[in-house]
């Protein structure tokens, strides 16, 4: 599946995929994991309030000295950044965090698998789905997905959603039969997960959906596997950022602050980002446009900051002028950007800092954090640039000079599928249809650990290819060019 229109999308990940052929999945996961992050101290305090297992030394690991305070380090090596808060459903984060505990699931590593995820999404967002997605495409072309959040929730984020109610759960089991393109089983499955994880006593009393999202999450990553499975920690990406940008704001010299308050290189920054992934759509940029005007069409992001309304939904900033300086506005908001005001602003929940603003602080302060199959081309571009024009190194993830250089790709590949209920063919394996099947042996793993990323190559781009080229552009017959998953779970006995 070498289209060249699948090429220009994915650059990276193709590229990645085409050079590392002959690598194993276990190489890749150990790679994965020797990318050794060094946070600041303030990043390390920030992580120690959210997993205090994780700072102060490896605790519990025979011959392993307990460093004295001052000495204390981040236990974790690289950090998995694929993933939302929400439900672990989508095939691709189900996967990456698969590959990325590889190791300590084999138990050929002791590191935890270390999960940093974004609470700043939607409830609507692609990758979240609000409820349950299948790997596998219905009649529309799109992935099946059911809907457990009511829509009147759906541009909530995660951290300011309500928790999931047993109202909200049995409305959905009520809905269940309705599916269309659902096949019996899969309803079967969905149903079952229900009642396991989202029934359970303990998901439902959880103070809010953030806190029942790491529940399930840890939940259901411990039933994937026959053994112990490796430690996960999920680490909520904008708390960390949170924690050092209040220090950077009152350091004259830090990036977020050069970034923010330098008004030479501010303009450099806003200019060379406008319509580049993961930062903001030039539009936004335009001081003459009507802060109204900044709408959900936005979707290329906001300008360092989202604005959060009264429900929790956020709101795409854009640039003001008053006087000889910008200001931002968006969500009835305007604010000059000066440090007093916006650390007013972050206090009052009233703000929250986008994608680009989140990285750069995290590169800034030391960690190496991996993504998937898009974040392999913006991140390493937008902090790259960042890096040359505020002047600071920001480490890995703003390095572009050779592609072994960037954040690795950790989600995206889906090395595991599971035949469809029709028996016609397999579909990428995610959280519903792993639950479906059953743990995953130790000789799975070993054998995935073993497995060559060429013989994932075409069941994989595949996969990509449905979702990123409409079907009036696709090649014809590509569906004969599509192989078979690297680990087929029906030879392990694994089925729905």
């Amino acid at each position: 599946m070498v289209d060249d229109k699948l090429s220009k999308i994915l650059p990276g990940a193709v590229g990645f995929f085409l050079d590392n052929q002959s690598m194993t999945f276990g190489e890749l996961s150990a790679r994965l994991n020797a990318a050794v992050s060094k946070p600041s101290g303030i990043l390390l305090k920030g992580i120690s309030f959210q997993a205090p297992a994780l700072v102060g030394g490896r605790e519990g690991i025979p011959g392993e000295k307990k460093p004295d305070r001052g000495e204390a380090t981040f236990c974790g090596m690289g950090v998995l950044a694929a993933n939302h808060h929400g439900f672990d459903t989508h095939p691709e984060m189900v996967q990456g965090s698969i590959l990325f505990g590889l190791g300590s699931a084999l138990g050929d590593g002791q590191d935890p698998v270390v999960v940093l995820a974004s609470s700043a999404v939607p409830l609507n967002n692609p990758t979240n789905p609000g409820g349950l997605c299948l790997g596998r495409v219905g009649s529309s072309g799109r992935r099946l997905k059911a809907r457990v959040f009511p829509r009147s929730r759906d541009r909530i984020m995660v951290s300011r959603a309500p928790r999931l109610t047993k109202k909200d759960v049995t409305g959905f089991l009520g809905r269940l039969g309705d599916l269309a393109d659902w096949e019996e089983v899969e309803k079967k499955a969905a149903k079952l997960y229900a009642e396991k994880y989202l029934l359970d006593e303990d998901f439902l009393n959880a103070p809010n959906f953030l806190a029942q999202a790491s529940k399930l999450a840890l939940a259901s990553w411990a039933d994937r596997f026959a053994k112990k499975p490796p430690p996960l920690f999920q680490l909520d990406l904008e708390s960390l950022v949170l924690s050092c940008l209040k220090a950077d704001m009152a350091n004259a010299d830090s990036a977020a602050s050069l970034a923010l308050f330098d008004q030479e290189k501010r303009a450099a920054l806003i200019g060379a980002l406008a319509d580049k992934r993961g930062a903001w759509a030039a539009s936004l940029t335009d001081t003459a446009k009507a802060a109204g005007d900044f709408g959900e069409s936005e979707s290329l992001g906001t300008v360092f900051f989202w604005a959060v309304d009264g429900q929790g939904r956020r709101r795409p900033m854009g640039l003001g002028r008053k006087g000889s300086d910008y200001t931002l506005r968006g969500g009835g908001l305007e604010l000059p950007l000066s440090p007093q005001r916006l650390a007013t602003a972050l206090s009052e929940r009233s703000l929250v800092p986008g994608l680009f603003l989140d990285y750069l602080v995290l590169a800034a302060h030391g960690l190496m954090a991996h993504g998937g199959v898009f974040m392999i081309d913006y991140l390493p571009a937008l902090l790259g640039q960042a890096s040359e024009i505020l002047e600071i190194p920001l480490g890995p993830m703003g390095e572009l000079n050779a592609l072994e250089n960037r954040p690795l790709l950790a989600a995206g590949f889906q090395p595991l599928g599971l035949a469809s209920p029709q028996g016609e063919g397999y579909s990428s394996a995610g959280a519903l249809e792993l639950f479906a099947a059953g743990a995953l042996s130790q000789a799975a793993l070993r054998k995935l650990a073993e497995t060559p990323l060429k013989a994932a190559w075409l069941f994989t781009a595949g996969q990509w290819y449905q979702e990123e080229i409409p079907p009036a552009g696709r090649l014809p017959g590509w569906e004969n060019l599509i192989g078979r998953p690297a680990i087929p779970l029906d030879e392990f006995g694994l089925s729905w």
